[in-house]
């Protein structure tokens, strides 16, 4: 068995395969030095002090498991003679393949003068330099009002930055966040003095007299010591378009997260795929559970069982001392109920036959996580709700589970 990106998924994977019973050799390929480690961590603490990443497990662990990991980089896969090449020479065959080769940050479509100071993050060493690079910031511009420009955001005003955030969009978080629940985390933002600007139309990015400049369309033009993109990511899947798999938003996989090359398979961020829940539309999830659980099932089916990928999805993103979490895909909704207290917004989501397809809450950690179970389970069960127990803060939505 080889496993090519040593990220959530791909370690995920190699230790499963393991734990399945697995007896062959698993070797498993990644591109950093360091040993594989929680990737959450990089856009919150990370940034600060002197905390040192999370390792997913230690050497000795590797050893124990017989997993032979390979710090190198993939140059060719060559499905036909079931082959990988190395970079560095040499080659490694298999008799399953699983790709597990995440995403990498998209890169600002405009021009960028060559002394600009202009950061993006998604590994450990980007949060290396980033951290060094804001220890003698005082005034930082975030493009990008997603989730990691969001919690950089939050990261760096907790520390005393200055913070602004330019966002193409309309508002902040238009993709999978419900606009009541992005406009109380704008709100949360505002209230530690970040300052948001939304429809803003970047142009280019200059350098003048030790600053960083961003110049809009409009907007006039902003001055930092150093700008962070945080405009999403793209899947990696240069090797597999090479190699003649199907992509479709990634590398397209069915319900068993088999490509469209015998013995070989994709999971995590690279990947995307039907899924049932959702009428089997194809989505592409960036996500640490959808990437761990991915790996799991991935391995099992490199095994011979024929495991239909189905699990709820779930994202949760820290905000200042609030916490966002989502299940489910509540932009699919055909209706919204909310439903909020003095510590927490929660809005649930159903489809048009009251199925609960989506909720999503903000606010204290204690008061929305319960829910957010309830209404994972609810999800995964298609389970029909009366609108009105969603909406009823008094109403515990265990008693939906009798």
């Amino acid at each position: 068995m080889v496993i090519v990106g040593a990220g959530q998924s791909g370690v995920a994977a190699a230790f499963e395969l393991r734990n399945a019973g697995w007896q062959g050799s698993i070797t498993l390929i990644g591109d950093e030095v360091h040993l594989p480690y929680e990737r959450p961590l990089l856009s919150k603490e990370l940034l600060v002090d002197n905390f040192q990443p999370v390792f997913l497990f230690t050497e000795p662990d590797f050893v124990r498991a017989n997993i032979t990991l390979v710090r190198n980089h993939v140059a060719k896969i060559l499905p036909d003679e079931h082959l990988i090449t190395l970079k560095t020479g040499g080659s490694v065959g298999y008799s399953k393949l699983l790709l597990a080769l995440g995403a990498e940050p998209r890169t600002l479509p405009v021009p960028l003068a060559d002394k600009a100071r202009v950061f993006t993050l998604r590994k450990f060493d980007d949060a290396l330099r980033l951290r060094e690079a804001l220890g003698g910031a005082r005034k930082i511009i975030i493009i990008g009002g997603g989730f990691i420009g969001l919690e950089i955001a939050a990261t760096a005003a907790s520390n005393g930055k200055d913070v602004t955030i330019l966002e193409a969009g309309a508002r902040i978080l238009t993709r999978g966040v419900p606009e009541q629940v992005a406009a109380l985390i704008a709100d949360r933002h505002i209230k530690e003095e970040v300052q948001i600007i939304c429809g803003v139309r970047i142009t280019e990015i200059q350098h003048n007299e030790g600053q960083t400049v961003v110049q809009t369309e409009g907007d006039g033009a902003f001055g930092a010591d150093l700008v962070i993109a945080g405009i999403g990511a793209i899947p990696n899947i240069a090797l597999a378009e090479a190699a003649g798999l199907t992509i479709d938003n990634g590398i397209a996989v069915n319900e068993r997260l088999e490509t469209s090359k015998g013995d070989i398979f994709a999971a995590g961020d690279c990947c995307s795929f039907p899924h049932s829940l959702f009428e089997n539309q194809r989505f592409r999830l960036e996500a640490w559970n959808n990437a761990r659980l991915q790996g799991e099932v991935a391995a099992k089916n490199m095994m011979g069982a024929a495991i239909t990928y189905s699990a709820v999805p779930w994202f949760w993103s820290d905000q200042f001392d609030c916490s966002l979490q989502i299940a489910g895909i509540p932009t699919m909704a055909a209706s919204e109920v909310q439903r909020a207290t003095q510590s927490a917004y929660m809005s649930f989501h159903l489809d048009r036959e009251n199925r609960l397809i989506g909720a999503c809450g903000f606010g204290n950690l204690g008061s929305i996580a319960k829910d957010i179970r309830v209404s994972d389970i609810l999800i995964g069960r298609r389970m029909r709700v009366e609108p009105s127990s969603l909406s009823d803060p008094s109403f515990q939505l265990k008693f939906l589970l009798r």
